[in-house]
């Protein structure tokens, strides 16, 4: 399973670059990117100006991790760390309509390296690849900004939990692990090529009870990034923005289908079982379907009920230990629950907010026939979507209750009756 979050994670990053670096003389048509030599002059078309301006930048970023689990807590301080990352992007320039509808974004990849200090350096030292993406949230001048940024990706190179080697670390159980971040900064842009960046940032570490413990790692810090501009910008007048009109919406219903495919682990009684632990490397396969019907009434955003199907094959699970008489050794069994008792029904409400090559969708829902009786049935879930034409679209995402606590990170695919995306209506 975390080699498909690995894949999806690389063709989210890949296809949405792919699309953004895209140029095409119609689309900027359509668009409305004009200049005007005087204002008795007709209007005329330019075909070579581009959608996005590329970018480089290094950020470095020093702080401390929240005392959020036990293995933290017990040492009674906060282990400090420091960060540097390297990232490529493209970014908007001001040329289409959905530049300031969307509050100029941007989006690219990274590399993240991490060094934790003291004692929880035990903890590895951790390399991260993620995509990233970020918007303006207000603009004081043309040269500053307050915006803010999030992260999506997988770490590598982590120590984790091991009974003989590792054992108080229950902090996390695998050695990768998904990267999600959220960042708020200020932005000067100080020349045509340089910006600096100003903020802080959120982030955390866990796999989604792929492996447990999953305790997980939240970092908090400030940082400093300086900005680059590979393109040099050409000297002519950009549109209007008043000019750059979004084009004809129609408000509609759009019907989507998603199935989920997922695997996770849990714990295990070790009470009367004999079992040594109660960590046990074994993956349940957890399966997914839903509907939902989404009111779309503007390009930005979208909502409506959903109603969930799962099935979860840990429910009812056991685990003990068990003497093979052909050879004396103890082995681990495992038993499970009956088929009927592994299928959960969900109803509740879901939220999408629409972007340039991508959507963030949240779901609130409540279990009306609820399988798990060890968890509450209220959960959320929130996912990274990406469309695959107009109407095919792909997912990353996690399932949670409590608002914290994971139950798996899972992939998806869906389709969309009508076309749920309409990129060459909007986006062109």
């Amino acid at each position: 399973m975390s080699r498909l979050y690995f894949l999806l994670i690389t063709l989210l990053s890949l296809c949405p670059l792919c699309d953004y670096a895209r140029t095409d003389s119609t689309a900027l048509s359509q668009n409305l990117q004009r200049e005007r030599s005087d204002e008795d002059s007709p209007i005329r078309i330019r075909s070579d100006i581009r959608k996005t301006d590329r970018f480089i930048a290094m950020n470095s970023g020093f702080g401390e991790a929240l005392l959020t689990n036990e293995y933290l807590r017990e040492r009674n301080s906060m282990p400090s760390y420091i960060a540097g990352t390297f990232k490529f992007g493209m970014r908007a320039n001001g040329n289409q309509w959905t530049d300031y509808a969307y509050g100029m974004p941007y989006i690219g990849v990274g590399v993240y390296s991490l060094n934790i200090f003291g004692k929880e350096s035990r903890m590895g030292t951790p390399v991260s690849i993620y995509l990233f993406s970020g918007s303006r949230i207000k603009t004081f001048s043309q040269r500053m900004w307050w915006a803010y940024e999030w992260n999506l990706g997988m770490s590598f190179n982590w120590n984790p939990y091991d009974p003989f080697d590792n054992p108080y670390n229950v902090t996390l159980g695998s050695s990768v692990n998904a990267h999600i971040a959220l960042a708020s900064y200020i932005a000067w842009e100080i020349s045509r090529r340089w910006t600096f960046n100003f903020g802080v940032q959120l982030t955390h570490f866990s796999n989604g009870a792929q492996k447990l413990p999953n305790k997980g790692l939240n970092l908090y810090s400030g940082f400093f990034q300086a900005d680059f501009l590979l393109d040099k910008r050409k000297e002519f007048k950009k549109p209007d923005p008043s000019e750059l009109v979004p084009p004809p919406f129609r408000k509609r219903i759009d019907y989507d289908i998603t199935a989920t495919v997922s695997s996770h682990q849990i714990t295990f009684d070790t009470v009367g079982t004999g079992l040594p632990t109660e960590f046990l490397n074994k993956k349940f396969t957890v399966l997914g379907m839903t509907f939902s019907p989404m009111y779309v009434p503007t390009y930005k955003y979208k909502f409506g009920p959903f109603i969930d199907f799962l099935y979860d094959e840990s429910i009812g699970a056991k685990a003990y230990m068990r003497r093979n008489p052909a050879d004396g050794h103890d082995y681990i069994r495992y038993s499970y629950g009956s088929v009927g008792s592994r299928f959960s029904l969900g109803l509740g409400m879901k939220g999408e907010v629409v972007l340039p090559y991508y959507s963030v969708t949240g779901q609130l829902g409540f279990d009306v026939i609820h399988a798990d009786d060890m968890l509450p049935r209220l959960y959320q879930v929130i996912a990274l979507k990406l469309p695959f034409g107009d109407c095919l679209y792909g997912a990353v995402g996690i399932r949670a209750t409590n608002f914290s606590r994971a139950q798996c990170i899972y992939a998806s695919i869906g389709y969309a009756i009508p076309q749920i995306f309409h990129r060459r209506q909007y986006l062109e």
